[in-house]
């Protein structure tokens, strides 16, 4: 049998031991409230925007929405319905066969 001198049972201990954790301290920053639209969007948002040219009195296609904020926005549309607002959609001869459909946001 081999006998472990002190010094080796003191090193051994060193590196099982730990040194004590430091602890992290975390800032947290203050929530500040965006200004909203009367659709409840952020005014800054594309989906403002998009409300916005839906909400003219000529309202808009999605053709037009894609052109303006290269973006589609599709189911902007379907949210504004399920928050209570009222979508009201009119059929225009479009460029070739199909019609175009207008949407328009009735405040």
């Amino acid at each position: 049998m081999v006998k472990k001198s002190k010094k080796m049972k003191s090193k051994s201990k060193k590196k099982n031991s730990k040194a004590p954790s430091k602890k992290k301290t975390t800032t947290v920053k203050a929530k500040t409230k965006t200004a909203l639209d009367k659709f409840g969007f952020r005014k800054t948002s594309l989906k403002s925007a998009a409300a916005a040219m839906y909400s003219t009195k000529k309202g808009a296609t999605l053709d037009e929405i894609k052109d303006k904020l290269n973006s589609a926005q599709l189911n902007l549309l379907k949210e504004l319905i399920e928050k209570g607002h009222k979508v009201t959609k009119t059929k225009e001869p479009g460029k070739g066969k199909k019609p175009v459909t207008r949407y328009h946001i009735v405040s």
